[in-house]
């Protein structure tokens, strides 16, 4: 077996690894939830989910690129593509910070309207705010690169 063959299998391994683990979270946040426990728990969980969905992801993305070559690198089509793809991730984290952001926002604004559930209100609504933050972030961020790039040509 070549080692790039092996460094492939071993991230694709621990992609599958990841991939049950975030399967275990959301079967153990459904049980949470039937079981009526605490906000806390299910926050935590949910964080750990996050986390576990950032790790499968990541290491599906070294598994894809173990064996690209070096001198792929210079080929303008290689370029081309790296670029598309990199588009498609930062519409889609776009639009993921935007989603998330305020759907935690107007969860918070709901849960508002109860009595009790003082600490949830406070997590959900810091989630969100930080969230919607990075998303205004990120639009600023690609408004300056457009205005860098457009000063450049």
């Amino acid at each position: 077996m070549t080692k790039n063959r092996k460094r492939k299998l071993k991230y694709y391994a621990e992609t599958v690894f990841f991939m049950i683990l975030t399967a275990g979270k959301v079967f153990r946040i459904s049980q949470h939830l039937l079981k009526h426990l605490g906000w806390e728990y299910i926050v935590k969980d949910l964080v750990w989910l996050v986390l576990c969905l950032v790790v499968t992801v990541g290491t599906y993305y070294n598994a894809k690129d173990v064996g690209t070559s070096e001198d792929l690198d210079a080929d303008e089509r290689y370029k081309y593509l790296n670029m598309k793809t990199d588009q498609q991730v930062l519409k889609i984290i776009n639009v993921l910070l935007f989603v998330l952001g305020y759907g935690f926002l107007m969860w918070s604004v709901i849960l508002y309207q109860q009595v009790g559930q003082a600490e949830l209100k406070f997590i959900l609504l810091v989630i969100g705010i930080v969230l919607v933050t990075l998303w205004n972030l990120l639009i600023i961020a690609e408004i300056v690169l457009f205005f860098v790039n457009d000063y450049r040509n």
